[in-house]
């Protein structure tokens, strides 16, 4: 194998920079896009417990009215 001209050279870890570049910029992407989704997990999270609660009180009002139709109910 010959020596190789210093030009060629460069251009050879020109390209090789060039990819880890584009690999560097992928997963700085791909790291966004994780926060991205795990944010919006966090937020369908704190829906899912805000819902949890509504349904928690409407349950209880629920239980409250029937327990007061049994009352009424029983006196008639």
């Amino acid at each position: 194998m010959g020596v190789r001209p210093g030009s060629e050279i460069r251009t050879s870890l020109r390209g090789y920079t060039q990819a880890v570049n584009a690999i560097r910029e992928d997963r700085i992407e791909q790291r966004q896009a994780v926060t991205g989704l795990a944010e919006a997990v966090g937020v369908l999270i704190a829906g899912q417990a805000e819902h949890a609660r509504m349904l928690e009180t409407l349950v209880t009002g629920q239980t409250a009215v029937l327990e007061e139709l049994r009352r009424l109910s029983g006196k008639q």
